[in-house]
């Protein structure tokens, strides 16, 4: 098996960033872009946008990696125009040039699995499956639709192999009826991007970066435990990033009297600014109700930034207590507690450590390899 073949990599998703949401999927985006350091990579990708009357298309090239996608008027419901454009997208691809892919990958088995399934059965070329989804745990009261279940049964079935970012999300979907062959590779960090942080004078600065979903992310408990760390120690500042409605979490923290001179909100930003952000800050604090491995941890450490983080989804397979603080979910006291004692010990976390770790398991050359040793068993296994 030679090794250092340089493949054709099909990417298809259900979740993938667009001109309208930029940061849907950006995970998915993250990974192509790893796995195009060593091979050619394509991501062939179809978006309803209510905005047009007629079908755009939009191609990128940058390198080894291209992208290719067909925004288009949303004409029937989703469940009839996903597969029907998505397919078009691949053979307007292939029409214009493009090369049949030596394997198809798949992210988030639902919807965009049932082309995958439908091109790997036409093709006959091996199909590996990524899974993000946090929907397969049970917190998250999401109900599973049987025929969104027979599609995954489905890419379970074919796949060589299925690939959730963590095992606890793997146990997740095995329990919810997806059977195949499992193994876990992480979400990818720009560990050059997000460097070793500098330092600043002033308060001990926590910073959330989220969605803001409020459900999902528990922004509210995050308040509570601050304005009660305010009570007792008025040198900390709150940094509060997101892509979501800030409106309600800013209106909560003037009902908790927190001082407009110890918190601040702000909306979407880029990667770059997050960086910084990061590089600034002395912890990284998340209080969700549910995850499976959000890329914003393995950011934080990449930096040499300690985290805090309720014990959720697969966060714990990673985060121990050389790397930060682990909480039970909900629980506003152990948060407290944790945000006075990571003030505390914050001189005994080696910020090269924690760098070196996220190097090691989350940098673009480490996921790349990781997919790689995938991708070459999965045709080796097709001969």
């Amino acid at each position: 098996m030679e090794k250092v073949k340089k493949l054709r990599i099909l990417f298809l998703s259900s979740w993938f960033p667009d001109r309208n949401q930029p940061t849907l999927g950006n995970f998915v985006k993250r990974h192509a872009q790893a796995v195009a350091l060593k091979h050619d990579v394509v991501v062939v990708h179809a978006v309803a946008d209510s905005s047009i009357s007629e079908e755009e298309w939009v191609h990128q090239k940058d390198g080894n990696y291209e992208e290719y996608i067909l925004y288009h008027p949303p004409k029937w419901p989703r469940y009839f125009r996903h597969p029907k454009y998505l397919r078009k997208a691949v053979y307007k691809y292939l029409d214009e040039g493009g090369e049949r892919p030596d394997l198809i990958h798949l992210n988030v088995l639902y919807p965009a699995g049932r082309q995958a399934i439908h091109f790997h059965d036409e093709w006959g070329v091996p199909l590996v499956a990524s899974e993000h989804w946090t929907g397969y745990h049970n917190n998250t009261h999401s109900a599973i639709k049987p025929w969104e279940l027979k599609v995954m049964k489905g890419v379970g079935e074919r796949a060589y192999k299925l690939l959730p970012v963590t095992q606890h999300l793997a146990s997740a979907m095995e329990k919810a009826g997806v059977k195949g062959s499992y193994d876990t590779v992480a979400n990818v960090v720009d560990t050059d991007l997000f460097d070793r942080k500098s330092t600043h004078d002033g308060p001990f600065r926590f910073l959330h970066v989220s969605s803001l979903f409020d459900q999902h992310k528990n922004v509210s408990g995050l308040l509570n435990a601050f304005a009660k760390l305010l009570e007792k120690n008025d040198k900390v500042f709150l940094e509060i990033i997101g892509d979501g409605d800030t409106t309600p979490h800013i209106e909560k923290a003037k009902a908790l009297n927190i001082p407009s001179d110890k918190i601040s909100f702000e909306g979407e930003k880029t990667i770059e600014e997050i960086a910084d952000r990061m590089k600034k800050s002395d912890a990284f604090v998340l209080f969700s109700n549910y995850e499976n491995l959000p890329c914003v941890i393995g950011e934080a450490w990449s930096t040499g930034t300690p985290v805090i983080s309720s014990d959720v989804g697969g966060i714990s397979e990673h985060l121990n207590q050389e790397k930060g603080m682990l909480v039970q979910p909900g629980n506003e006291g152990e948060l407290l507690a944790a945000m006075q004692s990571i003030i505390q010990l914050q001189h005994q976390y080696n910020r090269d450590d924690l760098r070196s770790y996220a190097v090691k398991h989350f940098s673009n050359e480490a996921i790349c390899e990781a997919f790689s040793q995938v991708y070459y068993q999965a045709i080796a296994a097709q001969k």
